[in-house]
């Protein structure tokens, strides 16, 4: 008997150290990346402490999915690293891959919409004036705008672009600090009404489009700024004659890629149109503009003789794959190097010359945001993880 409560005290003396081991390792493991995040200026004005208070939100235990969600209506969800981001009617939760909801708060806002970059994810009402910055580690910060916002975007850092209403102009642009505390760029316009904005991830330009009616015509105009110049002079200016502008996102070489109701396109920095695909008279039904390069477009509809028309532009728009989808196609969303398609009752993944890699079967949700291998979702109510082993 004494032999065997020994033996006990030595397995839990041994769990003890193998416990304390791991910990001291996951804080060497923090260490290591913060000071190569730094040294390689991956932070380049984000704080390395939020940095790390985010890595341990993100580890902190839970007890898996699926989990219910009692948020309201779902209206988007989004990836934050291999974390995940809900944004409901009443509520926006964030929830670590374990499934605990490291953030909960109700936003009050009558129609919620967000952008993700993969740390941060800003929710603003569109139509209203509040809007807030969160992370996995906490709020960042919350602010009121004073006149109504019309779309907003987030760059890498945090910093955030608003473009709102106003009295006496067409519409304003701002570009806010993390804090929301200070503003680092205004821009005024009476020539047309806002409909699209874009920051750069490094937080150093912005692109505004919007239209308006000249001699009876639609017109569209895309101004380029850098946030450093406070909106006095333009990169660039590009006039679309009869088109709109529906989105508008830069890539990591700065250039912009634009989707309008008539092509897509690719301008430099300087507003030049460096390549342009050409819808042939057929808008978008559904479209996913990526800041990783990749632009995929669905046209037409699934009930016309061979489907949908489905296109794929990557390196640049250089690079045009088609293909045609027989179903009826009710989401789509690109991550990493795959496309991903929600329809009746699947969920299918394409490579870029778009060549099926695998189809989810049976899922049975309306929304879904892939992360790595993994795809979340919303089935009877609750939110669950579905492998994708085999597909990516």
């Amino acid at each position: 008997m004494g032999e065997l409560t020994r033996f006990e005290q030595v397995r839990q003396e041994q769990r003890k150290w193998q416990r304390r081991r791991r910990q001291r390792l996951f804080v060497l493991c923090l260490l290591v990346i913060v000071a190569v995040l730094i040294v390689s200026g991956t932070f380049a004005g984000v704080e390395p402490v939020g940095f790390v208070t985010d890595i341990v939100a993100a580890n902190r235990s839970g007890d898996g999915f699926p989990t219910q969600w009692s948020g309201g209506v779902i209206q988007e969800m989004y990836r934050m690293g291999g974390s995940l981001g809900v944004v409901g009617t009443n509520h926006l939760t964030l929830y670590n891959p374990n499934g605990r909801a490291v953030l909960s708060a109700q936003h009050g806002f009558g129609n919620p919409l967000a952008r993700s970059n993969g740390r941060y994810l800003l929710t603003f009402d569109r139509g209203g004036f509040g809007m807030r910055l969160d992370t996995l580690s906490g709020n960042e910060a919350t602010y009121k705008m004073d006149d109504q916002i019309l779309t907003a975007d987030l760059a890498q850092n945090g910093l955030c672009c608003v473009a709102t209403t106003t009295p006496d102009f067409l519409g304003q642009v701002t570009v806010f600090d993390r804090q929301m505390e200070k503003s680092l760029f205004t821009w005024k316009t009476s020539e047309m009404y806002i409909n699209a904005l874009a920051i750069a991830n490094d937080g150093e330009h912005i692109a505004v489009a919007g239209l308006n009616g000249e001699g009876g015509q639609l017109i569209s105009y895309i101004y380029l700024y850098q946030v450093a110049g406070q909106g006095e002079t333009p990169d660039g200016k590009v006039s679309l004659p009869g088109e709109m502008v529906i989105s508008c996102v830069f890539n990591a070489k700065r250039e912009l890629q634009v989707i309008t109701d008539k092509q897509a396109l690719l301008l430099s920095p300087a507003g030049d149109v460096v390549r342009a695909v050409d819808f042939e008279g057929v808008p978008p039904t559904r479209f996913v503009n990526d800041d990783s390069g990749r632009v995929a477009v669905l046209q037409g509809d699934y009930r016309d003789r061979g489907g949908y028309v489905l296109t794929m532009m990557t390196n640049g728009l250089k690079t045009v794959e088609r293909t045609q989808i027989p179903s009826l196609v009710e989401g789509m969303k690109i991550e990493g190097k795959k496309l991903y398609l929600l329809y009746d009752g699947g969920l299918g993944v394409y490579n870029d010359k778009l060549e099926p890699s695998g189809v989810l079967e049976h899922y049975e949700g309306y929304l879904f945001q892939p992360s790595g291998r993994y795809v979340y979702g919303l089935e009877e109510g609750a939110i669950v993880r579905r492998s994708l082993s085999g597909m990516v």
